[in-house]
């Protein structure tokens, strides 16, 4: 196994590719300088993934390096607004060498590109207990158009984009608790969530309110969430509607189906968290 790096080896070798935006100022400053962009607002929200707690520590180093990333681009969506840059920590621990690392960069890396945002900055740090990844991104909007969670008005309909319960299953599969994921979907689904970054413009021009869902529908919409400052209505036949939408779709394995309906059933919280990033719950006005 190759001797891990010393931390500014490390940053010179792996981190720096990732910071080609001039606020990173090449990793070589104390801190970015990051300038907004003409009547926009500068949007930021932080994530922190734990090893065991956010993710399995055998899941593939690039997946957990998109995850961690991505679940904070769902929160910029959620607002409304379009990724930029981020910052981030991380402290790991001697079963993150240096093969690991540089396949958590390539990550990194694979996502920067499709998403379209660097790395400015961050620190590294070493630990005897689990690895712990932190980010915080930077997005932009408009100006006075970043959606909140208490905008919903009085006949606004509450839509949902993505499918219900997806990581959830998929965290099952990872651990050997459910089967008929042949295809690998829905671990997919579980390791890779998919920020709703192209429902952004939209949101921000249609939405009264908005909010990732990462903890459930329905607590999300709940007391924390949209019903916090608003009065939801939300029949079971609106969740019907969705299952019968799923087993509608082509190539859907039945055992998927069949999940897919126990999931949004089951009350119970894994002690490893999944994450439907890739939905995200909105009030919206009618489109016209």
């Amino acid at each position: 196994m190759a001797e891990f790096p010393g931390e500014f080896e490390f940053i010179a070798r792996l981190l720096k590719p990732l910071a080609g935006h001039e606020a990173a100022l090449g990793l070589a400053d104390d801190a970015a300088i990051l300038e907004p962009s003409p009547a926009k607002s500068l949007v930021l929200t932080k994530d922190m993934l734990v090893e065991g707690v956010h993710y399995l520590a055998g899941d593939p180093p690039g997946d957990i390096a998109a995850k961690a990333l991505r679940v904070n681009l769902s929160d910029l969506a959620a607002m409304g607004a379009t990724p930029v840059a981020y910052l981030m920590g991380i402290s790991r621990n001697e079963r993150q060498g240096l093969s690991w690392m540089e396949q958590f960069v390539e990550g990194l890396a694979r996502d920067q590109a499709t998403f379209g945002l660097s790395l400015i900055g961050g620190d590294t740090t070493a630990t005897p207990g689990p690895m712990t990844i932190s980010i915080t991104a930077l997005g932009e909007v408009p100006s006075g158009r970043a959606l909140r969670r208490n905008g919903a008005q009085p006949g606004d309909v509450v839509l949902v984009s993505g499918t219900i319960g997806d990581a959830c299953l998929g965290l099952g599969v990872a651990r050997g608790e459910i089967e008929g994921d042949a295809d690998g979907f829905l671990l997919g689904r579980y390791r890779l969530p998919t920020p709703r970054l192209p429902l952004a413009p939209l949101l921000s021009r249609y939405a009264h309110a908005a909010i990732d869902v990462s903890d459930g529908l329905v607590a999300d919409l709940g007391q924390r969430g949209i019903g916090r400052h608003a009065e939801l209505e939300i029949g079971e036949a609106d969740l019907e509607h969705q299952q019968e939408r799923d087993q509608q779709e082509q190539h859907q394995p039945r055992e998927r189906r069949d999940n897919r309906q126990r999931a949004r059933r089951r009350p119970e919280i894994a002690p490893v968290e999944s994450h439907d990033a890739s939905t995200v719950a909105l009030s919206l006005s009618q489109l016209t």
